[in-house]
């Protein structure tokens, strides 16, 4: 399956109203494809936008280009257990956690794989980046990580990863 959504604005979604529980802005689980253009999270429960829970070859996609992922209760954007992102000209600021996390939590699955190109983070209550876990690949170039309460870029038990012509500035804790 496939959806696309373009020039929407998702604010205030999944805060919950004491019966249900918090949930996020967008979330995509299992296989198929999601494509976002100049799209607006704010003020979501908690993660502004999450894929995950795919297996081989029924991978969760992502793309999301020209958008903004502000004020989200946890990580602006949550990439588990298989997630396939492409992330591009787009602004994640001011989430409680991560401005972005990644990792392969889920036994007999894959890690997710991310890139990421012209990407600010900034002003996170964690990290700017936390990828982790079995994440198969992250390939960046172009980002702002700057402000984020911890690091800019912390990562562990990942595969390859690689980091060209980007700024980390101002983080509280290491910039990678």
């Amino acid at each position: 399956a496939e959806a696309t959504v373009i020039g929407t604005t998702f604010d205030s979604n999944g805060l919950g109203d004491g019966t249900a529980g918090k949930s996020d802005g967008i979330r995509i689980v299992g296989d198929g494809t999601l494509t976002v253009t100049d799209i607006t999270i704010s003020n979501s429960g908690l993660d502004g936008l999450g894929a995950c829970c795919g297996t081989v070859p029924n991978k969760p996609v992502v793309n999301i280009s020209g958008s903004t992922i502000t004020g989200s209760g946890e990580d602006g954007l949550n990439f588990f257990d298989g997630a396939v992102a492409t992330v591009s000209i787009t602004t994640i600021t001011g989430s409680g956690s991560d401005g972005i996390e990644a990792a392969g939590n889920s036994a007999g699955t894959e890690g997710p794989e991310l890139t990421l190109t012209t990407v600010t983070i900034s002003n996170n209550g964690a990290n700017g980046m936390d990828i982790f876990d079995k994440t198969e690949k992250l390939t960046a170039s172009d980002l702002t990580v700057d402000q984020n309460t911890f690091a800019g870029l912390n990562t562990g038990s990942m595969g390859d990863l690689a980091v060209l012509s980007s700024s980390f500035t101002n983080n509280g804790a290491n910039g990678i």
